[in-house]
């Protein structure tokens, strides 16, 4: 979907992100090549390989259990409200400055939906979720406009 040309109409009244299966796929895919490259080095009496199957052992824990989550919503936007994890209910009469912040920390960056609630900043990680950050900042227009033009719905 291209950013500068959207059809509001396409917006669902509520709109539900999860997380992303294809990020959770690469993670299984990755944790497994680590752990095929650990065994190997073991195998040839390079003791570093048992801290690379270890790596990738953890790694396999935290996939498994973002897999066991993929049907938990992680982000809910309607024209009324933002919910994160299902559980915190951010009203649009409240929220402010809603936008993509991106934070860099040496060569890493990190995406985050950012957005101020009765003056306190609420953070939220964007990498795992199954929308990109372009098409998530389409999105906050839309319900904000939304929100602010209840007639155009």
């Amino acid at each position: 979907m291209n950013n500068l040309y959207y059809n509001e109409s396409q917006y669902p009244e509520k709109l539900n992100i999860f997380y992303s299966k294809t990020n959770i796929q690469l993670g299984f895919l990755l944790s497994l090549i680590f752990f095929v490259f650990g065994v190997y080095q073991l195998v040839n009496k390079n003791y570093l390989g048992a801290i690379i199957i270890l790596i990738s052992l953890i790694n396999l824990f935290f996939n498994n259990k973002k897999r066991k989550r993929l049907h938990i919503i992680l982000l809910s936007i309607s024209n009324k409200e933002i919910y994160i994890r299902e559980k915190y209910c951010y009203e649009w009469q409240n929220v402010s400055g809603e936008k993509i912040e991106i934070i860099q920390n040496g060569d890493t960056s990190v995406q985050y939906l950012t957005f101020y609630y009765e003056g306190r900043k609420i953070k939220l990680k964007t990498d795992d979720l199954d929308f990109d950050s372009k098409q998530l900042e389409t999105a906050l227009k839309v319900y904000r406009k939304r929100f602010e033009n209840p007639i155009s719905q």
